[in-house]
């Protein structure tokens, strides 16, 4: 089977996948256009105004909106469908976009191309949350690391070529030129959206099982435990008492503060220490996002592995070290080599907190703490580029890299015994959901799944006792969850059989059943009556299909299975599957 070959895990597995090429693409193109417009935005307003503090309020009033709107733009992405979100988004961000363009050519006031720029950025608030939720429905759990990496990386890269190009078109064109040129990278983006095809609904849940005249037991819990329950507050308070999820955030937290300060301290370490002028600022912004580059191939290594916990923290200390270390640099080439560092440690920091947090969230929560996240963070980089500015003008650069430095490296010692704890917790858990890992490996539905997504589901998973002669399923009956046989024999029969037809094989050890109704749409079609005692895995069916979505080969395997046992038993019924 072609999963069980594949290596996953790498950037050409994530980017085989459609749905994430044309994710990525849309929101690397559309991130180049931000980053270039963002120099010809600073170019108008000084311009036109010949003042550094309406350059300075013009970035602050434009990040306002992504530190306020990211919670509610959260919100809004886990109850709308996130595709057809990202394209009013974007659509709405082109006619900004193109206004600004207009505006600019017209020669109007410069405070009207500050409102649309800062329209366009509350407009893109819901862009990270939609798209957070997305990854995880296009590409399959082995791969999610490397998508994240590859999303980084993209980033990195636009980083470097974005501002750049923008000076080029100032310099060859015009800021309105820039503008317009912005807007097409969101019709760009848009049409990419319109070739993307998505697993998973709106709300990142599964449809509701067929249904029953009553709920069973199952039902209700999950109805009880669906994540669109949840309300804000409870995502937030999540992600700050979860020992996993709060030591992600405070790192991601923590390294946004020392990327904010690098906006100004770049700068001013430039003119002020290594004599490179302003040029300089535009090395050490290019070596960071090299190092990016260089950085997020290691961070879906890192992700793969059981020490993710003090590799976030490391990162957040190496970001920090390195901007206190540009203090002391003694030329443009050793300032360059730092900044490389930082931008690497910055870019793991990222991918490591996104991969966890799709990890360990389900899907109905990835919008709302996805925009809680990045409001934290906005605000995070916006306090960095202030303090680092009033420490430049009340003591010098050199303390200013000393104070924004020192910061985040007691956040990371602080993190320190917690992120130890959370690794040694995490191999404990591997080790003790082996024996359950081993037996789902070894059922073929789920030959090629990752084994992050063998223990999620051997995690999930409820051991049951049955007696001979005990029904497990009963044709009819609502399709919820799914079994694993590990010890024991079971035997199928339905109604729907007509004499003179083989008998359906009896279960044994790594078998499953219950598949075919929750892929189907459809109740139960056969009964299973165990024949000697039997132990079962009971595995949440939401889960199952979670895990199985966006997953060609797995979803083939499942899929296939299921079609050959519903052809078996109903030869004549209808066919229809709702893994997609």
């Amino acid at each position: 089977m072609a999963s069980s070959t594949r290596r996953g895990g790498t950037y050409r597995a994530a980017l085989t996948h459609p749905g994430f090429r044309w994710l990525t693409l849309g929101s690397t193109v559309s991130e180049l256009g931000d980053l270039l417009y963002v120099v010809a935005l600073a170019a108008v307003v000084f311009d036109r105004t010949a003042s550094a503090a309406w350059v300075t309020g013009a970035v602050v009033v434009r990040m306002l909106p992504l530190v306020i709107l990211p919670p509610l733009a959260g919100a809004l992405a886990e109850r709308v469908d996130r595709r057809r979100l990202l394209l009013a988004a974007n659509a709405v961000m082109a006619l900004l976009a193109a206004g600004m363009a207009v505006a600019t050519a017209a020669g109007s006031p410069v405070l009207v191309v500050i409102l649309l720029a800062t329209a366009v950025n509350a407009a893109s608030t819901v862009v990270g949350p939609a798209v957070a939720g997305l990854v995880p429905t296009v590409v399959p759990e082995r791969d999610l690391a490397a998508a994240n990496a590859v999303t980084g990386s993209l980033s990195a890269m636009a980083v470097v070529v974005g501002p750049a190009a923008g000076a080029v078109l100032l310099l060859l064109g015009s800021p309105a030129t820039a503008f317009a040129l912005n807007a097409a990278t969101f019709v760009v983006a848009f049409v990419c959206l319109l070739a993307l095809r998505s697993h998973a609904p709106a709300t990142g849940t599964t449809a509701a099982p067929a249904a029953s005249s009553s709920p069973t037991p199952d039902e209700e819990v999950q109805a009880s435990e669906a994540p669109e329950a949840m309300s804000t507050t409870g995502v937030a308070r999540l992600l700050l008492t979860d020992s996993t999820l709060a030591v992600a955030v405070s790192s991601v937290i923590a390294a946004c503060f020392t990327f904010g300060a690098t906006s100004v301290l770049f700068v001013v370490v430039s003119l002020e220490l290594l004599g490179t002028g302003t040029a300089g600022a535009g090395y050490l912004l290019a070596a960071a996002g090299a190092g990016g580059l260089v950085g997020a191939p290691l961070a879906s290594r890192i992700a793969a592995g059981t020490a993710v916990g003090r590799a976030v923290v490391a990162c957040v200390a190496l970001s920090a070290l390195c901007l206190l270390l540009l203090a002391v640099a003694p030329g443009i080439v050793v300032g360059c080599a730092l900044a490389l560092l930082l931008g690497g440690a910055y870019l793991i920091t990222e991918v490591l907190m996104v991969t966890l947090l799709q990890r360990h969230l389900p899907t109905g929560l990835l919008g709302r703490a996805s925009g809680l996240i990045d409001s934290a963070a906005f605000a995070s980089i916006l306090l960095g580029s202030l303090l680092s500015g009033v420490v430049v003008e009340l003591a010098g650069v050199r303390w200013a890299l000393v104070v924004v430095a020192v910061l985040p490296l007691l956040a990371a010692v602080a993190a320190t015994p917690t992120a130890a704890a959370l690794d040694r917790a995490s191999r404990a858990r591997v080790e003790a959901l082996a024996p359950r890992t081993r037996i789902l490996a070894g059922v073929d539905a789920l030959t090629g799944a990752s084994p992050a997504a063998l223990e999620r589901l051997a995690e999930a998973a409820a051991e049951e006792r049955v007696a001979a002669g005990a029904v497990v399923v009963r044709e009819g009956d609502a399709a919820v969850d799914v079994f694993v046989v590990v010890e024991g024999a079971l035997a199928v029969s339905t109604t729907a059989t007509t004499p003179g037809e083989p008998d359906v094989p009896e279960l044994g050890p790594q078998s499953c059943f219950g598949e075919i109704g929750l892929l189907h749409a459809r109740p139960r079609t056969a009964t299973v009556t165990a024949l000697v005692p039997c132990t079962l895995l009971r595995l949440p069916g939401n889960l199952l299909l979670e895990v199985v979505r966006g997953d060609d080969a797995l979803e083939t395997a499942v899929g296939l299975l299921a079609t050959t046992r519903l052809r078996r038993t109903h030869p004549t019924g209808p066919l229809k599957t709702r893994v997609g």
